[in-house]
């Protein structure tokens, strides 16, 4: 026979919100308190096009039967493409200045074989070298917004070692169009942007139309400079799906025109052995369990960041923006007090959050155990997103994984008076708010707050799950907050609880707390004695042993409830 002390056996416990609104006489919204009534949301308006942006009518020729897809970069060569050719139209010598060289196999830049490349050779001061690939069918022409460059040899090219400047140029016609210099004296290649084979892909988004583009080294250093040019690199930006209601996006190609802004994405600070950043193109694929990795050593004040741009698409304020993360070292604030989010419009600065102001809507980051989505509600327009990891205490960090970039639209949902309804996704503009969920009162190894985002699906076998461990101080909460709607005093607020553990209500209530919030400001808290075991219309999990359906009715407006659980005297609280 089992000791009554020891741990009970695993808990289920369904934790969903359910809300029950009153009607009200002489009103036209059944929750029009505090909430204007122009607030209904269209997906349509929270998903525009910059008016001076270049056309989004992106059109590709299909070349040999092969049709590009959107938002997926091309090696543009003969292997996908018909009649390119490949040229060199600055061979590097002259008298004055003096330089020598040569620019060889340039044949191997527009050939079958993407691994094949051109070799350059350069010894002198401010000798140029350029290569040219051009479609040769005059019909042919490449719309504005189109991604152009090159993919490179990254030797000479790196910050604090650079040989030679890089400028990419497109032309039409044969006439020159518009250019950039992504490497300058000043300004080397990102370390943080190779491949795995120290290539690097370095271009820039078209503003014209082109049917050709150029690659000039101009070199720095009087000393022999070497570069390689595998193939030249174009990309069709095509906007992505319109945002699902209260659902989370992944950013991610080719759905959705994305890239990382390499102007806002590195390592700053003082020098750092050891610190990297790699794989960042891992975070706009389409593969949920690819990273890229940010790893920072002891070296205090040292930051890293990587930006995620959306070429085409400016998404209004209003939306949710963050990113999945994980580091098995840091737990719950000691790893939000390392990382800020921040939002960009066009290059400029729009808003940023750290700290316990991001707003977590995953698990992991409360507790440690996974990985877990933060961000935050914007409230300004942007069409950019970075997160930047700094290191405040000169300890080594470890390895932090970012997987992939996301953005929520919230939209409201219509209720009718006297209705009953769990607030899940995507019905509800619901998520998880870190900043009043996790651990708290003290240090509680065994506490713990584990799969938070079952409790806003729609599944009725999914469960969040609390842990507290016996005789502790710590309490251990969940929260969710309404990122549109306040929620009329009078309604009825609460979860659906499942116990295994065979407790008197009376021993479980005891332990059990319901709070709500309104604009983050605590309103009213119900404990044991006025938490009700409500009777609903419809039970989600039934009416077994165990089941409560745990709520209180409110006398305040809201838009956020918490549940908060503290310890039992002898066994391990399981909610």
């Amino acid at each position: 026979m089992k000791d009554s002390y020891q741990v009970p056996k695993y808990v289920l416990l369904w934790i969903l919100i359910s809300i029950i609104v009153p009607s009200l006489n002489n009103t036209t919204s059944i929750l029009n308190a505090g909430i204007p009534s122009n607030l209904v949301l269209n997906v349509n308006d929270h998903f525009r096009n910059d008016n001076d942006a270049v056309s989004r009518n992106f059109k590709m020729e299909k070349l040999q039967d092969v049709s590009l897809n959107c938002n997926t970069q091309y090696a543009w060569t003969n292997a996908e493409f018909n009649n390119v050719s490949s040229s060199v139209t600055d061979n590097v010598f002259s008298i004055l200045p003096p330089c020598l060289g040569s620019v060889s196999n340039v044949a191997n830049v527009a050939n079958v074989d993407d691994t094949d490349f051109a070799s350059i050779n350069i010894t002198g001061i401010g000798c140029n070298a350029t290569i040219s690939v051009k479609d040769n069918d005059a019909a042919d022409t490449y719309s504005a917004g189109t991604y152009a460059g090159f993919k490179i040899s990254s030797a000479g090219l790196l910050n604090g070692s650079i040989g030679s400047s890089v400028t990419i140029s497109t032309y039409n016609n044969g006439s020159f169009v518009e250019s950039i210099t992504p490497i300058t004296s000043g300004i080397g290649l990102n370390s943080s942007l190779l491949n795995s084979d120290n290539t690097a892909t370095v271009g820039f988004v078209t503003t014209q139309d082109f049917d050709e583009v150029r690659i000039t080294y101009e070199t720095l250093v009087g000393v022999l400079f070497t570069a390689q040019v595998y193939h030249a690199v174009i990309e069709s930006y095509c906007e992505g799906p319109a945002l699902s209601c209260n659902e989370l996006t992944s950013m991610t190609k080719p759905s959705y025109p994305v890239l990382i802004n390499s102007e806002n994405t590195g390592i700053t600070g003082i020098a750092c052995v050891g610190c990297s950043i790699s794989d960042t193109e891992n975070i706009i694929n389409a593969d949920a369990n690819d990273y890229a990795s940010i790893n920072l050593t002891a070296a205090l004040g040292t930051s890293a960041s990587i930006a995620v741009e959306d070429a085409l698409t400016i998404y209004n304020g209003g939306t949710y923006a963050g990113f999945e993360v994980f580091n098995a070292n840091l737990l719950g604030l000691d790893l939000l007090n390392t990382i800020t989010i921040t939002t960009s419009l066009n290059g400029v600065e729009q808003e940023s959050k750290s700290g316990a102001n991001l707003l977590g809507v995953g698990s992991g980051i409360l507790t440690g155990g996974e990985s877990a989505i933060i961000g935050f509600e914007t409230m300004l327009d942007y069409n950019e997103v970075s997160i930047e990891i700094v290191n405040i205490a000169g300890i080594d960090l470890g390895e932090t994984r970012i997987y992939r970039m996301v953005t929520q639209l919230f939209c409201e949902y219509e209720y009718e008076c006297g209705e009953e309804k769990f607030l899940t996704n995507p019905d509800n503009s619901v998520y998880i708010n870190a900043d009043n969920s996790g651990v708290t009162g003290g240090v509680c190894i065994a506490c713990e707050v584990d799969n938070t985002n079952a409790l806003l699906t729609e599944d009725n076998t999914d469960f969040a799950q609390i842990n507290v461990t016996a005789g502790v101080v710590s309490e251990s909460s969940i929260s969710v907050k309404d990122a549109i709607t306040d929620y009329p005093s009078g309604s009825t607020i609460g979860f659906v609880i499942e116990d295994e553990n065979d407790l008197l209500q009376a021993e479980l209530f005891s332990t059990l707390t319901i709070c709500t919030y309104l604009e983050g400001e605590q309103q009213e808290c119900s404990s044991v004695g006025s938490l009700l075991d409500l009777a609903l219309t419809t039970n989600l999990i039934g009416t077994g042993s165990g089941v409560y359906n745990l709520g209180f009715t409110t006398s305040l407006p809201y838009d956020e409830v918490q549940l908060n659980v503290g310890s039992l005297a002898s066994v391990i609280n399981v909610i």
